[in-house]
């Protein structure tokens, strides 16, 4: 729990201007992906991890899915500064 204690109050700050920490989002919600792919794929090949198919990877893959949907579009970046 702690490791996920720090990205979600950073998460929670950068919530305030979400356009201006675009990157800060997209890490979790990649990271929450590819963290519940990584699970699946162990649940497939070890009959003794397939309970994570119940809470954990759908709970991690909803995770992702929600925070790249609700990230801000890119702005795009005027030549003329």
């Amino acid at each position: 729990m702690g490791i996920y204690a720090v990205p979600g109050s950073f998460l929670l700050i950068a919530a305030r201007e979400p356009a201006k920490h675009r990157s800060l989002i997209a890490f979790p919600a990649w990271s929450s992906l590819v963290h519940g792919a990584i699970m699946a794929v162990q649940a497939v090949l070890d009959p003794r991890e397939t309970g994570h198919f119940a809470g954990d990877v759908p709970a991690l893959l909803l995770v992702g899915v929600v925070l790249l949907v609700l990230l801000p579009a890119a702005r795009e970046r005027s030549l003329s500064r």
